[in-house]
């Protein structure tokens, strides 16, 4: 009889624990949580530099069950001196892309070392609207820290929500600009997570004829679309029309991964539709990752990130066996990394 995993012996490495390829292992779906293991989009410094101490977060993610990390910093940050945490709170005070957040991940990471959990970091720096110096930078830090950046993003193509605070979005010649270094991306096997908004309530799809050119521009790219395209500001979307949306990017770009993170997704979409956002996601099991979406200030504990786990892990209880292994379990993650890591084969019942 197969051996289902009840619980992770400390007998075996964690490594071990994503290498059942040879094994008869497999991940009990009815004993086990059904919250992620990889949190592939991490906030890890969240704005104006008030990030929660590493020991501390290390020990947060630990008590949740996460065994791997994906750490964004935020890659625009205030071009003034300003008391706002967030730039939401803060209108008409002006960000700018900065790879400030990516050199405080580096160095606070490279520091740490935590036995139990793997952690990624991402270039997050990328002023998308002005490509001219993204390849050399990109250059810059992958020779002076070999093999600590293994993504890029999350960065902006177009963020409605940061329009007020001087957030310049890419045009379609700006993205026929990105050629040199999307080039690099894909010979170095670097993933790009792009926040590309598809519209508003009253203009659901104004924005996504960007998203699409990006796509037709850059075929071969490894795309990493976060929140699907939404956000809190395209909250009444006819979720019938987006999911034929993604359905139809998902079929004619089979390079396009949908990151379904972010607490909007469930409360605002999955919630109300689950049934055909479930059918989307067992169509495509390959194309789809998970993260929370969580910013890390100092000020916040294990019950704030524990919320957000449970609520973007919800949609995995309905989801099928391959999808669960594949997005709950991260195989999808290791497969963009190009990783040799192998998450639990699904327990039959």
């Amino acid at each position: 009889m197969k051996r289902c995993i009840f619980q992770f012996s400390l007998f075996f490495s964690f490594l071990a624990v994503f290498n059942y390829a040879n094994s008869s292992d497999c991940f009990d779906r009815n004993q086990l949580s059904h919250t992620l293991q990889v949190d592939t989009h991490l906030h890890t410094q969240p704005f104006n530099n008030e990030a929660m101490p590493t020991d501390k977060l290390m020990s947060i993610l630990n008590k949740a069950g996460i065994k791997y990390v994906n750490a964004y910093g935020i890659g625009q940050t205030f071009a003034v001196k300003t008391a706002c945490k967030h730039y939401l709170d803060c209108p008409n005070t002006p960000i700018k892309p900065s790879w400030v957040n990516d050199f405080r991940n580096l160095k606070a990471f490279t520091k740490h070392k935590y036995k139990n959990i793997v952690t990624k970091l991402s270039m997050s720096f990328p002023d998308l609207a002005n490509p001219e110096n993204i390849l050399q930078r990109v250059i810059y830090i992958q020779n002076k820290y070999p093999n600590k950046f293994k993504w890029v993003g999350e960065v902006n193509l177009i963020q409605h929500a940061l329009l007020s605070n001087a957030h310049e979005p890419a045009t379609i010649s700006d993205i026929n600009n990105w050629q040199p270094f999307m080039a690099y991306l894909r010979t170095h096997n670097l993933p790009l997570t792009l926040h590309a908004d598809i519209g508003l309530n009253d203009s659901p799809f104004e924005y996504i004829h960007l998203m699409r050119h990006v796509l037709e521009r850059y075929p071969d790219n490894k795309i990493v679309w976060a929140h699907m395209g939404l956000s809190t500001e395209q909250s009444k979307i006819d979720t019938k029309n987006h999911i034929g949306l993604m359905n139809s990017f998902l079929k004619n770009h089979p390079n396009l991964t949908l990151d379904i993170s972010s607490t909007v997704l469930e409360e605002n979409f999955f919630s109300r539709d689950r049934t055909r956002y479930v059918a989307l996601i067992n169509k495509y099991p390959s194309q789809f990752i998970n993260g929370t979406d969580f910013l890390a200030y100092e000020n916040f504990d294990f019950e704030d990130y524990d919320h957000t786990l449970k609520t973007v892990s919800e949609i995995h209880k309905y989801i099928n066996d391959e999808a669960f292994r594949n997005i709950a379990l991260g195989q999808n993650y290791f497969n963009l990394l190009g990783l040799q890591q192998q998450t639990p084969r699904i327990c039959k019942s």
